[in-house]
């Protein structure tokens, strides 16, 4: 309910605010405005889970992202606009926007309204080769190396060569269905996406959904490459980081040698995140980031059990009793295909932003206690991420169009399969507003570059190399 005029505005703290994190009580506070949204939840288009994850939170640059081409969101908000922030945010404030981000806002609308597009859709041709290629190849992958080529007689070197290309779609898994679902409704029908990503993350990786939901969309996306938020960057400027990717951060000896072993721990990646996902239910955050109450209870808790037994079966136990393999090549497979898996994300995406020329914000603290970053929200997305290889039609399908990763950091909420056609939009109004672009022609130069900042930091102490 709006504060009726005359009224004094009711203030509350973060940590007041953050209280409100459930069901039953959920809100959201948009720069210095506070919301109570709870009657809102079961009406939001996006489902309510997008709104439970941000509750108790500053929404203020995830309300704009994922609202870009419309002011109606907004006039709808202040419907329930129950008072004021009182004192600082919980975690860091931008500068306002000073243009740029409107602008590109306008121009991208302005191409889907020409063309009769709907940003959140794409085609079902699209959908059906994004859902079957990923899904499909996924499951099939293990029936051909352990029953099929059994069958045929092959040996099992021979049949230990299918586990590269099955890795290969586990990562697509991840990005195509369930990096989609995080940041989008499928087919405008929340609780399909939500299904779609808990069935990728937690049943075909063992992983869980819930929290990527916490680090990715709330972490990494509004708070990219600040170290001490976002828990996609190294651990902090202090000794305790595993490695080193700003100059920000001091030289320690256990720097030296990063570029030769980092690449090899990130084999391990799908077992780290699975461990993770303990850590974060017994710590309550990751790095600044708090999962929240509603993501705790009983029902988040049991859907994790299910996924990972799910799992288990799928990959292990059913293999075993009713293809006649062998424990030691059911356990190798799947090792392997999360190696592999593990690798390419953690090898790729990593060298989206850990970059010579990405920007690393630094925090600074007003009188007032409240914590700030100097540059606007979208310019820096534009400057702590890097492209590669735009027109790359083949790079854009196994990659889920994240070769454009600007515009992905710009418009997250934004179909996947339009990233390809809107960045030359937003390049261009970049370059208007003398915004600096990353990005490298080819995908081995990228890597190159990855590999080749990983080096400089682990050798270089001094910003003069």
């Amino acid at each position: 309910m709006a504060t009726k005029k005359g009224e004094k505005v009711q203030e509350w703290t973060w940590e007041e605010i953050s209280k409100h994190n459930t069901y039953d009580s959920c809100w959201i506070y948009v720069d210095d405005s506070v919301y109570d949204v709870t009657e809102w939840l079961p009406k939001h288009p996006g489902g309510d889970d997008m709104l439970l994850l941000f509750s108790g939170r500053d929404c203020s640059q995830c309300f704009r992202c994922y609202h870009p081409f419309s002011d109606k969101p907004f006039a709808l908000l202040e419907k329930y606009k129950v008072g004021k922030l009182k004192g600082p945010s919980e975690l860091v404030r931008w500068k306002p926007d000073s243009g740029f981000y409107k602008e590109a806002s306008r121009r991208c609308a302005d191409y889907f309204k020409q063309k009769k597009l709907d940003p959140l859709q794409n085609t079902w041709l699209y959908e059906i080769m994004r859902l079957g290629t990923s899904i499909a190849f996924f499951q099939f992958g293990f029936y051909l190396a352990l029953k099929l080529m059994v069958d045929w007689g092959l040996p099992f070197y021979l049949r230990a060569l299918v586990t590269l290309p099955l890795g290969c779609s586990g990562f697509m898994i991840a990005i195509n269905v369930g990096h989609m679902c995080s940041h989008m409704p499928f087919l405008h029908i929340p609780k399909i996406n939500y299904f779609l990503g808990w069935f990728s993350w937690d049943c075909c990786l063992g992983l869980s959904y819930d929290v990527w939901l916490h680090e990715h969309v709330v972490g990494h996306h509004q708070y990219t490459n600040i170290i001490t938020i976002d828990p996609n960057c190294p651990e902090s400027y202090g000794e305790d980081s595993m490695y080193r990717g700003s100059w920000d951060q001091k030289w320690y000896k256990h720097y030296t040698y990063q570029v030769l072993w980092l690449p090899l721990v990130s084999f391990l990646l799908v077992l780290e995140n699975r461990l993770a996902c303990f850590r974060y239910w017994g710590k309550g955050l990751r790095k600044d980031v708090r999962v929240n109450a509603h993501f705790m209870g009983t029902s988040s808790k049991i859907l994790f059990a299910i996924g990972k037994l799910f799992f288990l079966i799928r990959m292990y136990i059913w293999p075993w009793m009713s293809w006649n393999a062998p424990w030691y090549e059911i356990v190798f497979m799947v090792q392997v295909t999360e190696m592999v898996a593990g690798y390419v994300v953690g090898t790729i995406f990593p060298a989206n932003h850990i970059t010579s020329e990405a920007v690393w914000p630094m925090i600074r603290t007003d009188e007032k206690g409240q914590r700030w970053i100097d540059a606007e929200w979208a310019v820096m997305q534009m400057e702590a991420t890097k492209d590669y290889s735009f027109d790359n039609k083949l790079l854009s399908f196994m990659f889920g169009n994240l070769n454009n990763h600007t515009a992905h950091h710009m418009f997250p909420g934004m179909h996947h399969g339009h990233y390809q056609n809107i960045a030359p939009i937003i390049r261009q109004a970049a370059r208007e507003h003398k915004i600096k672009i990353h990005s490298t022609e080819t995908f081995a130069e990228f890597l190159y570059l990855y590999f080749r900042h990983l080096w400089n930091m682990g050798y270089e102490t001094q910003k003069d190399i």
